[in-house]
């Protein structure tokens, strides 16, 4: 049934003994504490953490930062990879796009000493963050420059952006019925395709995109 795929995302997003400790100790398992592995999951945590201190979702209840872990969650127990700048970008990809304190620059100084690995999470937080009005662009425009750069994504983009998106449709319901429609539209137009031609979340998408359908028509 179509729901019991969804079911392990859901068990992994809405698990409430997930907790920093929780978090760390499946990190441990894979790398010591004392890696540069390590040391670049837990700096993205803290400043993912500390920055949106405070700072809760669109239903009012749900603390904002929960949805970076989310969807870090869904790159690890879900998806099996633990590759540490990974881990590291999906728990900042809000960052630069939501908090004025931060810049990919100086993202990018936090994390320099990680060499290579600080390289490849900059520029998929670049990749993964929209134009913004202070550069000069509209809505709009931003939209239609954010989406044309997937056209050129490595894979490895699309498993972030993929990971954030079933994230956002699972969690949908504190969204009016038109914001839900619209996400549906643009996850059809804009992520499934490029889902099915990775292989990467593929059939979970489609199945949430269903499922929220149903809803919305009942």
């Amino acid at each position: 049934m179509p729901e019991a795929i969804l079911d392990e995302l859901k068990r992994i997003i809405g698990d409430r003994t997930e907790n920093r400790d929780a978090f760390f100790r499946r990190i441990y398992r894979h790398y010591p504490e004392r890696s540069p592995e390590y040391r670049i999951v837990l700096r993205a945590y803290n400043i993912g953490k500390d920055g949106f201190r405070d700072q809760v979702r669109k239903d009012g209840q749900t603390r904002s930062f929960e949805h970076a872990r989310g969807a870090a969650l869904i790159l690890m127990d879900y998806l099996g990879i633990f590759t540490a700048w990974m881990i590291a970008a999906l728990l900042l990809h809000d960052v630069v796009e939501d908090l004025n304190q931060y810049t990919l620059d100086r993202l990018y100084e936090e994390f320099r000493e990680f060499g290579d690995d600080a390289i490849r999470m900059i520029e998929m937080l670049e990749r993964m963050t929209k134009p913004s009005k202070k550069d000069g662009y509209s809505e709009e425009e931003a939209e239609d420059i954010y989406h044309e750069w997937f056209k050129s994504a490595p894979r490895v983009f699309f498993i972030f952006k993929l990971c954030d998106r079933i994230y956002n449709l699972l969690t949908i319901e504190s969204l009016d019925a038109d914001k839900q429609r619209e996400m549906v539209e643009e996850t059809k137009i804009h992520y499934l395709p490029y889902a099915r031609e990775h292989g990467i979340l593929y059939r979970e998408t489609l199945e949430a995109v269903g499922e929220i359908e149903k809803r919305l028509a009942a």
